[in-house]
């Protein structure tokens, strides 16, 4: 994990936040949290929450799920795990890896798709190869907005880990969400308002009261063994992919479809 440093990346220590905030008449957030930290960093500033949107992607699906595995060398009986969005060490791939090696044995059909753009200075299949996992990934590269929702039905579950993370709120994941497929995603500060489920424990990590219905998985940062047990419970658990994927649909159809963005717009 890389819990010790940012990855290289000052500005997420120095995000030069003062400039725009001060020069703005209003400021548009994504998320609570952010929301209540700006506000109280910026007291002068006017600060509301605007709900991120994306759209439906079930009606639009493509091509099968076994023609996409098919397309690139994934065998058709697999668990596929896939990652989605630009393919960076931020995106906890390393972990999936090294997650992926240590299963290999017990869950032999998981497989991980990764599906994004690559960044020169992060090679995931070199990575791959180095821990003995290579036959077990594929990389898609970038794929096309049109094309996204047949490779989102095609997978059985979805990671979406962050670190380090500007607080921002992920679009792939609702993407992810809004296709009714179970995600696994870092416990962090800005989440806290969302459900979601400690596999250890299968207790409901929630700070918005009164809900106790998970609509994806949190892994802690520091603990290593979270992630490799939410893979293994989802890929051996085709019960809970599908309670968790239809909470999922609810959760994106109430939070992050587009009317609701709309709807906050015209009420800004």
């Amino acid at each position: 994990m890389t819990v010790s440093g940012l990855g290289g990346s000052l500005y997420y220590l120095w995000p030069m936040l003062r400039v725009p905030v001060e020069a703005a008449r209003v400021l548009a957030v994504h998320n609570a949290w952010l929301e209540g930290e700006l506000a109280g960093l910026y007291p002068a500033a006017t600060v509301i929450r605007v709900h991120p949107g994306v759209a439906d992607p079930i009606a639009d699906a493509g091509a099968s799920r076994a023609d996409v595995l098919a397309r690139h060398g994934v065998p058709p009986d697999s668990i596929v795990v896939a990652s989605f969005g630009r393919v960076t060490p931020e995106k906890g791939l390393s972990d999936a890896l090294m997650a992926l090696a240590q299963l290999a044995d017990t869950v032999p059909l998981l497989r991980l798709l990764v599906v994004g753009g690559a960044d020169g200075y992060y090679d995931v299949m070199a990575e791959a190869r180095r821990r003995g996992v290579e036959d077990r990934v594929a990389v898609a590269g970038h794929v096309e907005d049109d094309r996204l929702p047949e490779y989102l039905a095609a997978v059985d579950i979805c990671l979406n880990l962050r670190w380090p993370t500007s607080r921002e709120t992920s679009a792939a994941w609702l993407r992810c969400l809004a296709a009714g497929k179970p995600t696994i995603v870092t416990d962090l500060a800005h989440t806290t308002d969302v459900p979601s489920l400690d596999l250890r424990s299968n207790r409901v990590r929630c700070t918005t009261p009164g809900v106790t219905v998970p609509v994806c998985v949190a892994v802690e940062l520091l603990d290593e063994i979270m992630l490799r047990t939410s893979l293994r419970r989802l890929a051996e658990d085709a019960a809970l992919r599908t309670r968790l994927g239809a909470a999922a649909r609810r959760y994106w159809a109430a939070e992050a479809g587009l009317d609701v963005m709309v709807r906050d717009y015209d009420t800004a």
